[in-house]
């Protein structure tokens, strides 16, 4: 996920993970590709911390604030 500053920030707040890259740098991109595709326990980590929060806020939850 590109580090856009805010976007990364909230994105963490709210319990997600990922590999932040410096979306101007090419070997920065480079590296955190391999960096999920090389580590398995890595690449799990995120995907449990991900699917944590997303199912964290049920859908019900969401729709009330509309």
């Amino acid at each position: 996920m590109p580090d856009l500053g805010d976007l990364a920030l909230l994105t963490q707040d709210e319990g997600y993970r990922g590999e932040f890259f410096d979306p101007t740098s090419v070997e920065s991109l480079a590296f955190s590709i391999e960096a999920i595709l090389t580590n398995d326990a890595h690449r799990v980590s995120i995907a449990k911390a991900n699917f944590k929060a997303a199912t964290s806020h049920p859908m019900i939850e969401s729709l009330e604030c509309i």
